[in-house]
């Protein structure tokens, strides 16, 4: 039977679409292999109520948490941006 060989950058696309980030800093423990720009950190931010309100129901209906809902809109915006990965506005 023949084998089949996987690249590693295929195997952690497959583990960034399917995995929460959440999910692999837990797996991997707190000496975390991963590069510091993937690692989790804290952002707090303040918001209004509707607008708290709205990211929750949001969520909810995709049957994710807040932090899996934010972490996959974000992707899909930076993604659909004009291939670059600059978080800033554009002006």
């Amino acid at each position: 039977m023949p084998t089949t060989s996987v690249a590693c950058r295929d195997v952690a696309t497959l583990a960034a679409t399917d995995w929460s980030y959440e999910l692999v800093e837990t797996a991997l423990g707190s000496a975390s292999v991963l590069p510091a720009l993937v690692s989790l950190a804290e952002l707090r931010v303040r918001l209004t109520r509707y607008q708290i309100t709205a990211i929750e129901s949001a969520a909810q209906a995709a049957r994710e948490t807040i932090n899996a809902f934010l972490t996959s809109q974000l992707r899909t915006r930076v993604a659909g941006s004009t291939g670059t990965t600059n978080l800033r506005s554009r002006r």
